[in-house]
């Protein structure tokens, strides 16, 4: 599966993205979810062990997991030039009863989402299948598939309902808007990825008192691409002596980053510097590598 990205460039802001739960889950099988994916994050175990032993509690408990256990984590996405589209299926989790513990285990594209330079990371996985609403879901596919060179952007009031899908005839007023919408959506992202802060600005169509507000500033710093910048530039500098086309080898480190460990590439710069030609060797050594040749 991420070998298919891997070889196709993938960049989010050319595609649309679309994760959905399959069967959907009730609040409290969700809470259950939420808080499995939380121990995980706390602890990094491979399993995770509940004990109850309540016969009663114990019965509700076992449903809700064989239901998180049944459900599927559906996933398509369609490169808006080409309309080429890549679908797929995950599990939640496995699990097993033993007297009154309950041992469980989550899939590996979930573990997978809170490490780094993987697709699932990228796409944080483990924060979009425990937001709590379609709206906060949709910001976050938005900011997921935003220009990665800016952490800001201004949106138009009308255009901002449409991609969270707000109904018609819904929140008219932007006081609704903001106090039931837009403030739980931006509330519910951040409390569950402390990778994105994110603030946002009311934008008048005038000065008058009057006036209305047409459009909001949404301003947000994903420290993932924070770190990438650092990283590339970190690298950039350990081999500037070596280096004549700042600008390329600034984009071949910082696209190589999202899929090779920082460690790995200074291995293989260090490798090329006895070269006569670094830049052409760095980069045929990194596409070995992302081709497992050596």
């Amino acid at each position: 599966m991420y070998f298919l990205f891997k070889k196709s460039g993938f960049q989010f802001s050319n595609h649309n993205l679309d994760i959905k739960l399959n069967p959907s889950l009730t609040k409290s099988e969700h809470l259950l979810l939420k808080k499995l994916i939380n121990d995980y994050k706390i602890n990094y175990k491979k399993y995770i062990i509940i004990t109850e032993t309540n016969l009663e509690l114990k019965n509700i408990l076992l449903k809700k997991l064989r239901k998180l256990s049944r459900t599927s984590i559906l996933f398509s996405y369609t490169n808006k030039e080409s309309s080429e589209e890549i679908l797929g299926s995950l599990n939640i989790l496995n699990f097993f009863q033993e007297k009154d513990d309950f041992i469980i285990t989550l899939s590996p594209e979930i573990k997978f989402s809170f490490e780094t330079n993987n697709l699932w990371s990228r796409i944080s996985l483990g924060t979009l299948i425990c937001l709590d609403s379609s709206y906060s879901i949709n910001l976050f596919k938005y900011l997921l598939k935003g220009e990665e060179n800016k952490n800001y952007f201004e949106i138009e009031i009308d255009k901002l309902r449409k991609i969270l899908e707000v109904e018609d005839d819904t929140y008219n007023r932007f006081y609704d808007l903001e106090k039931y919408i837009i403030k739980p959506a931006i509330e519910n992202i951040t409390n569950l990825d402390s990778n994105l802060s994110i603030t946002y600005e009311k934008i008048k169509n005038g000065s008058g008192k009057n006036s209305k507000i047409s459009s909001i500033k949404i301003c947000f710093l994903n420290k993932y691409f924070e770190n990438l910048h650092n990283n590339t530039n970190n690298i950039i500098s350990h081999f500037s002596k070596y280096i004549k086309d700042f600008k390329n080898i600034y984009d071949l480190i910082s696209q190589n980053l999202k899929i090779i460990p920082y460690e790995k590439i200074i291995s293989i710069g260090d490798s090329c510097i006895q070269s006569n030609s670094f830049e052409k060797d760095f980069l045929e050594k990194l596409n070995l590598y992302k081709n497992k040749e050596i």
